[in-house]
């Protein structure tokens, strides 16, 4: 037992070190205040917070107006063949034959049949067949009695606005052959591809051109007409 205990006194004492530091480590932390960290702002302008970006609003916009619709093409050719029949209501048989002293040979009549010619040669093919459609507008007649009849022009334009207005299911890109004599050198048919509705406008614009010649030859015999007689949507439009 003398020999054991002086070996074993050095790790006692060893052992009491350790605990009194634990002891003296734990008293401390004990009685230490606790205490808050502060943010305190930095002075440094380089170093200052950005201000928050302001709301992101959406820009005020005028309200959006639809388009005006497009007129119907169909609803154009019915009018524009009604102007012929609202001038022949106003006129008699005698006025139809009347020659103008502007252009020889051309009567209001004959300008009339001229412009119903043109409608019925592209209509004149309906129903289709599987033949194809074929635009001839050089076939049309000549001395008529749509030309010195009143009632008969008036019969005849009224039967193409009916067929007209039964072509609605009939797409206007349908397309079609035009026939046409461009040299009077030759009796050979030039071929063009086209479609109704390039050709129904053609219709319409052709008869307008004729009515600028109608005005005229009844400016001669001293029949009034309206002022837009005889005038092209385009310039119409830049009249306004």
């Amino acid at each position: 037992m003398a020999f054991f205990f002086p070996s074993f006194f050095p790790f006692l004492s060893f052992l009491y070190f350790i605990l009194s530091f634990i002891v003296s480590i734990h008293i401390m932390l004990v009685s230490s205040p606790t205490t808050t960290p502060t943010y305190t702002p930095s002075t440094n302008p380089a170093l200052a917070l950005a201000p928050a970006p302001a709301p992101v609003t959406a820009p005020v916009t005028a309200p959006v107006t639809a388009p005006a619709p497009i007129p119907s093409l169909l609803a154009v050719a019915v009018s524009t063949i009604q102007q012929s029949i609202d001038l022949l209501d106003r006129l008699d048989d005698d006025s139809l034959i009347i020659s103008s002293q502007s252009m020889p040979c051309g009567t209001l009549g004959k300008h009339i049949r001229h412009v119903y010619d043109h409608f019925s040669l592209l209509l004149i093919q309906l129903p289709l067949t599987s033949n194809g459609w074929v635009v001839d507008y050089d076939e049309r007649s000549r001395n008529t009695t749509l030309e010195t009849s009143q009632k008969e022009a008036i019969r005849h334009l009224k039967a193409i606005q009916e067929r007209l207005t039964a072509t609605t299911s009939i797409d206007y890109n349908s397309p079609l052959t035009l026939h046409a004599n461009i040299d009077p050198e030759s009796s050979l048919k030039s071929h063009f591809v086209s479609s109704f509705g390039r050709e129904l406008w053609f219709c319409c614009l052709h008869a307008i051109h004729h009515y600028a010649t109608i005005k005229i030859i009844c400016v001669e015999s001293g029949i009034d007409v309206p002022e837009d007689f005889g005038m092209a949507p385009s310039t119409l439009q830049s009249k306004k």
